[in-house]
């Protein structure tokens, strides 16, 4: 028998705190839940093994991870099942069930840390791109028992960050057509017109004129420093991309 120091939430409201013996974690959290009770936190006092760094799995893989906007049907999928009287890990696990892949592995791989006994906080830390502001709202709820409430609430937010970005990509696809429009028909006349032209300019050997000078040199510019301007593209197309990726730590709801 492993003891275990917990806290709980009865279905009163009301907060309560001891110590439990029990076989192991699953034991203990099974124990605790009966009667609608809301496990807070579950740590065995003596021999507990540390399970940080276990394994990669999809947590510790950046680039594979769901979509933002199945992270929000999940959330209120969650939350409808809670609200229903379904306990935390039967709705982490029906939701899975009817998740995509990346989602539903996420899922089960909550759902197991919550039966070992550990609250929806603790297994959501192990998951960043869902951002901070997810995770403060679910801690708020399990210490407030008011987590159907905050899991909509958090899908909400989420849901107003990923239209408020589609509205401003929206409004900024036009001037960057145009834009890319007018580059390319740049890019054309200084790196294959204007030096053709200046060949036949410098035969006359007269100085050019101050405007025909500076397109020159803006041609001579790009065909040296392509390397560096390419680079230069592309870092900034990288720095979007993470920009758009970041998860949602800071948004105000």
């Amino acid at each position: 028998m492993a003891s275990f120091a917990y806290q709980i939430r009865t279905g009163a409201g009301q907060l309560s705190a001891g110590v439990l013996e029990a076989v192991d974690a699953a034991a203990a959290s099974a124990t605790l839940r009966e009667g609608g009770n809301l496990l807070l936190s579950l740590e065995e006092t003596a021999g507990t093994v540390s399970r940080k760094g276990e394994g990669i799995g999809i947590s510790r893989l950046p680039f594979l991870r769901p979509r933002m906007v199945t992270l929000e049907i999940a959330l209120r999928q969650l939350s409808v099942m809670l609200a229903s009287g379904l306990t935390l890990l039967e709705s982490l696990r029906a939701t899975a069930a009817q998740s995509p892949r990346l989602m539903r592995l996420t899922l089960n791989d909550m759902a197991e840390r919550v039966q070992e006994g550990r609250s929806l906080t603790q297994a959501i830390e192990r998951y960043p791109w869902m951002g901070r502001m997810v995770r403060q709202l679910v801690e708020v709820g399990e210490q407030t028992g008011t987590l159907d409430l905050v899991l909509v609430r958090a899908s909400e937010a989420l849901e107003k960050r990923r239209l408020l970005i589609a509205q401003a990509i929206s409004a900024l696809l036009y001037p960057l057509v145009v834009f890319l429009a007018a580059s390319g028909v740049t890019v054309f006349m200084l790196a294959f017109a204007v030096p053709r032209l200046t060949v036949y300019l410098r035969t006359l050997g007269r100085p050019l004129p101050p405007m025909t000078q500076v397109l020159v040199d803006a041609s001579e510019f790009l065909l040296t420093s392509w390397p560096l301007i390419a680079g230069s593209v592309l870092l900034a197309g990288i720095c979007f991309a993470v920009a758009y990726s970041a998860p949602p730590g800071r948004l105000l709801i």
